[in-house]
């Protein structure tokens, strides 16, 4: 079985500044909608970050880090958290999951965009595209 990182320093710290960034982002989300953050992180965090990390270790988002499977994770693993989310809402219509899929990859790709440049510059970390 392949890894999910290639043991290098700098993907270790792209991977952990990547989830950071997510969880941020959710953090945010919750906040800003108003809703108990408390009682939905969790719940939340464990269903972005499983299908972040399948997603990433079936594109080799971390081996080693690329610009270009970072943002294929983004469109593809965002989105399959709000579809996975919305198995388990099941109140939602398929132009509200859209909706909420395309502002979670803008704000998403946002945050883990951050998250990357800061990692990036501490780390010194040469991504290829």
């Amino acid at each position: 079985m392949r890894p999910l990182i290639d043991g290098s320093r700098f993907a270790r710290a792209t991977l952990v500044g990547d989830l950071v960034g997510l969880l941020a982002f959710l953090l945010v989300g919750l906040d800003r909608h108003g809703e108990d953050v408390a009682a939905r992180f969790a719940a939340l965090a464990a269903i972005f970050v499983a299908t972040w990390l399948v997603t990433a270790w079936l594109l080799g988002t971390y081996r080693p880090p690329t610009y270009a499977r970072l943002l294929l994770t983004l469109v593809l693993g965002i989105p399959l958290g709000v579809v996975v989310r919305a198995t388990f809402v099941q109140a939602w219509t398929a132009t509200e999951i859209l909706t909420f899929a395309g502002v979670a990859i803008l704000f998403g790709s946002m945050f883990v965009g951050a998250a990357r440049v800061v990692t990036s510059w501490r780390f010194g970390g040469e991504v290829r595209s």
